[in-house]
């Protein structure tokens, strides 16, 4: 069975031209493996709200498309979720990904995605607020 994928793309952040993703993700998603859908935040937090919406429909993995601040508010909206978080580096500085040795190249970030490969992270808690 094809697992579910949201795309989360925050379209003003980083540099870069965020309407390419779509083909990016078209081109380079392996569909044999995932059905995607594509959602574009509109205000401040709304990364965090689709994010949210998107582990209580049942999707599997939810990818920011962003810089830190989207993975941020995509990743929070998941802990304590079965849900799975992917990373399109899409920022300036992209520090998480960089970590993570997230290519920041989009469409070789993709091709990690259909390795399905996850890792466990730490969050923590500071002032009741998890990062």
């Amino acid at each position: 069975m094809k697992q579910k994928i949201r795309f989360i793309i925050n379209p003003i952040s980083g540099v870069g031209k965020k309407g390419e993703i779509p083909n990016l993700i078209k081109e380079h998603l392996d569909h044999s493996k995932f059905e995607y859908d594509i959602a574009l935040t509109e205000y401040r937090k709304h990364a965090k709200a689709l994010a949210y919406q998107s582990s209580r429909e049942g999707f599997d993995i939810v990818c920011a498309v962003g810089g830190d601040g989207s993975v941020h508010e995509v990743g929070t909206a998941l802990v304590g979720t079965n849900t799975k978080l992917a990373i399109l580096p899409a920022g300036s500085g992209n520090g998480l990904a960089r970590h993570l040795n997230i290519p920041l190249d989009l469409g070789k970030a993709i091709e990690c995605i259909n390795e399905n490969n996850s890792i466990k992270m730490d969050t923590v808690l500071v002032n009741d607020k998890p990062f």
